[in-house]
């Protein structure tokens, strides 16, 4: 039996799947993790906001505060920005999935229609054959012939 030149495609299709799948994983893991240092951020300097608003500190709490608090704004900005980069990424992701997918569809679909060509192909084939080992068929009598 001929090998089926399909498999090899879809095989190499479904390894495409399987990577797109992991690079998602990743994505979304980073996408996580950024979010995850934004909200930190974000809580500290609320926190330290308040601690910074209460009238038990001096001038110099305020200077310390306001020092800390341009630094932890660019680092928040940072991780603001590598957020909406790994939000970037999880989208290329979903699309790179969504096109590794609909090519395995389209190779299981193709072989899946290929096999069934063969196996009409091979029904004929059986057919015919029995067709032939049945004899010449013989032909019907015409009614409008003459009978004798």
């Amino acid at each position: 039996m001929t090998r089926d030149p399909l498999q090899p495609v879809l095989r190499l299709r479904r390894l495409a799947l399987e990577a797109a799948l992991r690079d998602l994983a990743a994505a979304l893991r980073q996408e996580a993790a950024c979010a995850q240092t934004v909200a930190a951020l974000e809580a500290a300097i609320a926190q330290e906001t308040a601690a910074a608003a209460s009238l038990a500190g001096d001038d110099s709490v305020v200077e310390a505060f306001g020092v800390w608090l341009r630094r932890t704004r660019r680092e928040l900005d940072g991780a603001a920005v590598a957020r909406d980069a790994a939000g970037a990424e999880v989208e290329l992701g979903r699309a790179v999935l969504a096109a590794a997918r609909a090519a395995v569809r389209a190779a299981e679909t193709l072989a899946a229609s290929r096999e069934a060509e063969q196996c009409r192909n091979a029904a004929r084939q059986e057919q015919k054959d029995l067709d032939e080992i049945a004899g010449p068929a013989v032909a019907p009598a015409d009614p409008d012939a003459p009978r004798d």
